[in-house]
């Protein structure tokens, strides 16, 4: 693992405590449902941010690991839009108001922010134990491109997971929402009964979806870079502008038809990337290493491949659109 000072990580966690504090305070003050305009705005404000931070990293730790911090960041970016085109489904499936939207997400967020961390740094632990582990996370992405470019985009509901049964069945909850909150008190027998309400489950529904994403997305990012700091920064800054950009997918649900076949031309270019960038591959507790393809590809040359994908996939959105893309995708079950 690559460390870096602590003042790196505890500047990091104070501008994050910022950028809450300001979403919570300034951004989203009152209960609403943000314009398309409010969205926008939020949305460049912390890419702006995300930028800011990258010129820092470059300003301290050189050209590389800034190169390293935003094609990670970009393909954190990319794949958490197809994430955010699911919890548009939940929230259709959950029937939540538009203007506790952000609540949800302001929480999946932190949550999400949580489980990076973890992933990142065990994935870190162990890389610099096993390094041919890396291989795996690279047939594993591959896998996951295949299945995205040919799955069957009429199957795009929303089944009720098992961790939302479980809290329906063992957990008392209630079919109407209290406002924005997550429990409420309910009249039964003569007695006020503490129950959840259905937003919790909405809530439970965006966290256990956004880890099977961040167990997707954090493997490709360490085709880009093992640096732990790298990987955390990137990712969470990502992350931290999804509640805004989710607001600005909604809209444009339909109008974006070729993003997941983008993203399944990342995530393979990725794996392919982690496939043959190896020098060798060391059996453990023997003296044996097998050559292995030992070609480089520059992180300058990935980030201009996964950007320029990303911009076709967009002009050809609109070039030839499809009318019935994301249809299907608000549908109740």
């Amino acid at each position: 693992m690559i460390n870096h000072s602590m003042p790196f990580w505890a500047g990091f966690a104070a501008l994050v405590m910022v950028l809450l504090t300001l979403d919570l305070g300034v951004f989203n003050k009152k209960v609403h449902a943000p314009s398309m305009k409010e969205a926008v705005l939020q949305s460049l404000f912390y890419i702006v941010v995300s930028c800011l931070f990258g010129g820092f990293v470059y300003w301290q730790l050189g050209y590389q690991s800034a190169l390293e911090f935003f094609t990670a960041y970009i393909i954190e970016e990319s794949m958490s839009v197809d994430n955010l085109f699911m919890f548009v489904v939940i929230f259709a499936y959950f029937k939540v108001p538009a203007a506790y939207h952000h609540r949800v997400l302001f929480w999946g967020v932190m949550g999400a922010i949580v489980m990076r961390l973890g992933f990142i740094l065990a994935g870190a632990a162990l890389v610099s134990m096993f390094h041919p582990v890396l291989y795996i996370f690279a047939l594993f992405l591959l896998y996951l491109a295949w299945k995205i470019m040919f799955a069957d985009e009429s199957d795009s509901k929303y089944e009720e997971n098992r961790l939302v049964k479980f809290v329906t069945k063992h957990l008392p909850v209630t079919q109407h929402f209290d406002g924005h909150n997550f429990m409420t008190k309910v009249e039964e027998g003569g007695k006020l009964v503490t129950k959840l309400t259905p937003l919790f489950l909405a809530l439970v529904a965006v966290e256990t979806t956004d880890l099977v994403f961040a167990a997707d997305s954090i493997p490709a990012c360490f085709a880009v870079s093992k640096d732990p700091f790298i990987l955390v920064t990137s990712n969470v800054c990502a992350v931290l502008g999804l509640r805004a950009l989710y607001f600005v997918v909604e809209a444009l649900l339909a109008k974006l038809p070729y993003l997941k076949k983008a993203l399944a031309v990342i995530l393979a270019f990725v794996g392919v990337k982690m496939l043959i960038e190896g020098e060798h591959i060391h059996i453990p507790g023997t003296h044996i290493d097998i050559p292995w393809f030992n070609i480089t590809i520059p992180i300058a040359t990935s980030l201009a491949v996964i950007a320029g994908v990303l911009g076709l996939s967009v002009i050809a959105s609109f070039i030839w659109p499809r009318k019935e893309a994301g249809k299907d995708a608000l549908r109740k079950p």
